[in-house]
């Protein structure tokens, strides 16, 4: 038997996914990670937040070429300076490499879970999804969760127990 990871890692298989245990909309224009529950990227979304945005040039000609969709959309969520993050782009960075950049100006003005929310919404063009069971509260950890909060050691030490457990009787 499979983790819930597991199980939610295959559904996504190669397609960019961002998770959280705990995912909040405002309906401010994207979805944020709440409350310290974690926020999850699997490979390809991670891929996506490290390709290079050719906004200007020949070269965005030529990537517009590969993949049209993501960067023309890519390009215009910089064009619209929503946060001010067009004042640190440089042709070719990537989107971490812009936030890395932006998270360093003075007028750096952003909660860690709006700014990775914004960015991912923005720039990967993926909504932060909310992994199940879905934990927004200090419930206590169980083998089946995806992510907690506030756990002391003892919760800690029981939750590796029972995790293990778990993960034996799965090879069986």
């Amino acid at each position: 038997m499979k983790s819930a990871m597991q199980q939610h890692s295959d559904f996504v298989e190669g397609l960019p996914f961002i998770g959280s245990g705990c995912p909040y909309d405002l309906n401010i224009g994207f979805v944020f990670p709440f409350g310290g529950f974690g926020t999850f990227f699997n490979k390809a979304a991670i891929h996506q937040l490290t390709q290079p945005l050719y906004c200007y040039g020949n070269q965005q000609q030529q990537q517009t070429a590969e993949n049209p969709d993501f960067i023309a959309l890519s390009c215009a969520y910089l064009q619209n300076n929503t946060i001010g993050e067009l004042d640190v782009y440089l042709n070719g960075d990537s989107a971490l490499d812009l936030f890395y950049k932006y998270s360093a100006t003075r007028h750096f003005c952003l909660h860690s879970d709006w700014a990775l929310g914004y960015m991912t919404s923005h720039y990967a063009h993926k909504h932060i999804s909310g992994l199940h069971p879905r934990r927004c509260q200090s419930q206590k950890c169980d083998s089946a969760s995806i992510s907690c909060h506030n756990q002391g050691p003892a919760e800690m030490e029981l939750f590796v127990q029972q995790h293990s457990l778990a993960t034996a009787s799965s090879r069986r």
